[in-house]
């Protein structure tokens, strides 16, 4: 216990040094490289029922805010592409219909990773006023020029980004728009000489019309200003006509949007002990089976392993189950396992662990919280869950009911409590809890990495950099305590923490695999 306390001080020093750090680099980057260009992005909130609420009919309420949220990340990602050769643009996304926490949370790992990109909330009023407001803003803070696009428009590239700066440079008081097909506009942009003119440039407009466009130019030649049409009309997504375009462009099919396969993923190395019962588990605790699969990825099991998943395979008619055959090793088994999967969420599963009920809506539910790019739940260990939970129930594996002693109960315990403080705190969540994310996520990331051991830990730290890895509350990964039992926990527990220093140094955990395995045999 004095251990993993340790461990919890040390982490959260070094967490919060990390974030001062970044938080100087930003202010230094701010106050060093001063910028005389914006890009800003008004966006809103996906939250379900309030995001995209013309689209709620066709995809549903988490659909709908689904689209709003990728729609937002794919251009950000857009936008991203331009700073890489266009490094002293500034970014600020405004925002509505959420907090400064919520924001916050959905693109804090973005930011970290680009000082001159931000969030704010939008001004109040028409959507006239919080754009006349957000220019102002812009050019106050001593930009020259400014760009303002909406975040529902996912045919912007940089190519079209750098075409609107381009044209605000050709000469003085310059309006730059670009033309959506539904009569009104994706991009307007200034320049610091039109700052007077704010007041009442974006008024008169009828907004949401299919003459926003036409009304925006008189208005703008009744200011003086020249303007300047970009080379591409693009479309909006507002209503369901409009989601062949998002198909296309952000590359999501709405069958993904609309109802996702989930793919469950279990690695299996001679575990006929525990098999049957996670498979019978999955299936009767999963909620909508006609959107899941089994996938078995087995690494070449000489026990009667195999035999059983067949068995449970030909049985089973509630959902798809099969049998893989993969080479022996946890990281590979599991991104074969991928391979032979179809579902858009993969769910990760030990062959020793059982899963709550409705696990299935858990991740879906969970996966689509803005920020949250993988999720796990809570660490339990069968011998301290109710009767009936545990894991391995083989006529030849007598020791799991053998009485456990109260004082290796508390010690349990202890382990579990820390094991999800850990989790939560530094959102570290290990494979025991099984892992979930969506296929796009792991892609981006490569794939587990093909290791014997450490596979779970290099994962979680790849994902960490893409955004948040949450602990679904209340709802436990019951996981066998067999390890525990046979080999003592500070043996196990010891052992597990001295192998995470040692990767952590550089050991390369096939190395490490080597010792752990020879050691618990």
């Amino acid at each position: 216990m004095t251990v993993c306390l340790a461990q919890f001080v040390i982490g959260t020093v070094i967490i919060g040094t990390t974030g001062t750090f970044i938080w100087l680099y930003k202010s230094s980057y701010l106050h060093t490289n001063p910028s005389k260009k914006r890009v800003i992005i008004f966006s809103r909130y996906p939250r379900p029922g309030s995001a995209k609420t013309r689209l709620v009919g066709e995809l549903g309420t988490y659909g709908a805010a689904a689209a709003q949220r990728l729609m937002t990340e794919h251009l950000l990602n857009r936008v991203i592409g331009f700073l890489s050769v266009n490094d002293a643009v500034q970014v600020e996304l405004q925002y509505s219909d959420g907090s400064a926490d919520e924001v916050k949370y959905w693109l804090d790992r973005r930011q970290s990773c680009l000082p001159q990109f931000w969030c704010s909330p939008q001004g109040a009023g028409h959507l006239g006023a919080r754009m006349s407001a957000a220019f102002s803003k812009a050019f106050s803070e001593g930009n020259d020029s400014a760009v303002l696009v909406g975040s529902d428009i996912p045919g912007i590239d940089s190519a079209i980004l750098a075409e609107a700066f381009r044209s605000l440079e050709e000469g003085s008081k310059v309006m730059t728009l670009g033309a959506a097909t539904d009569g009104g506009y994706f991009l307007v942009g200034l320049k610091r000489d039109s700052q007077k003119d704010l007041g009442s440039l974006f008024e008169g407009i009828q907004w949401g019309t299919a003459e926003v466009y036409q009304q925006q130019i008189q208005v703008a030649r009744a200011h003086n200003l020249r303007v300047h049409t970009l080379s591409k009309k693009l479309q909006d997504i507002d209503t369901p006509e409009d989601l062949p375009e998002f198909e296309d462009k952000v590359g999501i099919s709405l069958k993904e949007l609309k109802a996702p396969v989930l793919s469950v993923i279990v690695p299996t190395y001679n575990e006929e002990d525990s098999i049957r019962s996670t498979l019978d588990c999955l299936v009767s605790n999963i909620r909508f089976p006609r959107y899941a699969e089994i996938i078995v990825s087995d690494g070449g099991s000489t026990d009667q392993t195999r035999k059983l998943v067949k068995e449970f395979a030909e049985s089973c008619t509630a959902c798809k189950v099969v049998l893989v055959d993969s080479p022996k090793g946890r990281g590979n088994q599991l991104n074969n396992g991928v391979k032979h999967s179809s579902g858009f969420n993969l769910l990760f599963v030990h062959a020793d662990t059982a899963l709550p009920r409705a696990y299935d809506s858990h991740v879906m539910v969970t996966l689509a919280e803005p920020g949250v790019v993988c999720g796990a739940f809570e660490f339990a260990l069968d011998v301290l869950e109710t009767e009936g939970t545990d894991i391995n129930h083989s006529k030849d594996s007598n020791h799991h009911r053998d009485p456990v002693s109260t004082i290796f109960k508390y010690k349990l315990m202890a382990l579990v409590w820390f094991t999800n403080r850990r989790a939560r705190k530094h959102e570290l969540p290990y494979g025991d809890q099984a892992l979930f994310m969506s296929r796009r996520t792991l892609d981006a990331v490569g794939g587990f990495p093909e290791y014997r051991l450490m596979e779970d830990y290099a994962m979680v730290k790849n994902l960490q950099r893409l955004g948040h890895i949450k602990i679904v509350d209340g709802a436990k990964a019951i996981t066998s305590a067999r390890r525990w039992r046979k080999h003592g926990l500070v043996k196990v527990t010891g052992f597990n923490r001295i192998v995470v220093i040692l990767y952590n140094l550089g050991v390369h955990p096939d190395t490490l695999a080597g010792w752990y395995y020879g050691w618990f045999r």
